[in-house]
């Protein structure tokens, strides 16, 4: 249960609503001369009636699957959905993670077929013209980090984290280190720079169209080796967002797809509150 019983905003809902109807009986009982019997009665009654609400409060709150969030003239969507079947238009930009040196080879040795970037190359069908453009790319340029890393597969340029690459309606971003065996980690501190890097990144080549996102981080097990949830993840997101005082004019906004595995398992009913709250 994502939304506790005694939940202290269920708790105020709950009073808000029936105080006022509770108050409205109690006076029409003191002025109403009836049997103790049928004011016991009434009173079981106004009880249960309090309890089936309670429980319909707690019950809403717990299948809450989706959030709309408004800030400083920003629309934060987030809910369940495949962000490769949706938002493939001219006025959104999908995001899809890459590791910090744009690799593009899925083989299961970089890149697992099975992964969000996997599938995306594979959907495309064909790397060269991409990694010709990424070599072209003057943003990328701009943001190289190392040339010429000793690196047995792979590409040999490494990039700054939270470098854009824009590739038709998407956009591919740096968001991971690779270690010796190519697999993808980052230090909760890179994580964050990588967040605010990206914003500032999104900020400057989003040209007001919707920016849809997938959970960024929430596939990587090596974060200071420690299990950060879904949620956390996605609090960071959303805290480095309003850091940066991005501003999505509308109609564009910002989306986040969650697959319905992690969907499940984000409290909606006390996000909005929380992120008010960061």
């Amino acid at each position: 249960m994502k939304v506790k019983p005694l939940n202290k905003k269920i708790l105020k809902l709950f009073f808000s609503k029936i105080s006022l109807f509770l108050g409205i009986i109690t006076g029409i009982l003191v002025f109403i001369d009836l049997s103790k019997k049928c004011r016991l009665l009434m009173i079981s009654i106004l009880f249960f009636i309090a309890l089936l609400y309670y429980l319909k409060l707690l019950i809403c709150a717990n299948v809450k699957n989706k959030v709309k969030i408004n800030y400083g003239g920003s629309v934060i969507e987030i809910r369940e959905g495949d962000i490769l079947k949706e938002f493939d238009n001219d006025d959104s930009f999908r995001v899809f993670a890459f590791n910090e040196y744009f690799d593009t080879e899925v083989d299961d040795k970089i890149i697992a077929e099975k992964t969000l970037n996997g599938k995306i190359l594979k959907y495309l069908n064909g790397t060269d013209e991409i990694n010709h453009r990424m070599e072209e790319d003057s943003n990328l340029n701009e943001n190289i980090k190392n040339k010429n890393v000793k690196r047995k597969y792979g590409k040999k340029t490494q990039y700054n984290l939270g470098t854009i690459f824009k590739y038709k309606n998407m956009f591919f971003t740096a968001m991971t280190h690779f270690d010796n065996q190519n697999r993808a980690y980052l230090s909760i501190q890179d994580y964050i720079r990588f967040l605010i890097n990206f914003w500032d990144e999104i900020n400057k080549y989003y040209a007001n169209k919707t920016v849809v996102i997938p959970l960024l981080g929430s596939g990587i097990t090596r974060i200071d080796n420690y299990s950060y949830s879904d949620e956390q993840i996605l609090k960071l997101i959303l805290l480095t967002f309003k850091i940066r005082r991005i501003k999505f004019k509308m109609p564009a906004k910002l989306v986040i797809l969650l697959d319905s595995h992690t969907n499940k398992r984000i409290n909606y009913f006390t996000l909005e509150d929380d992120f008010n709250g960061l």
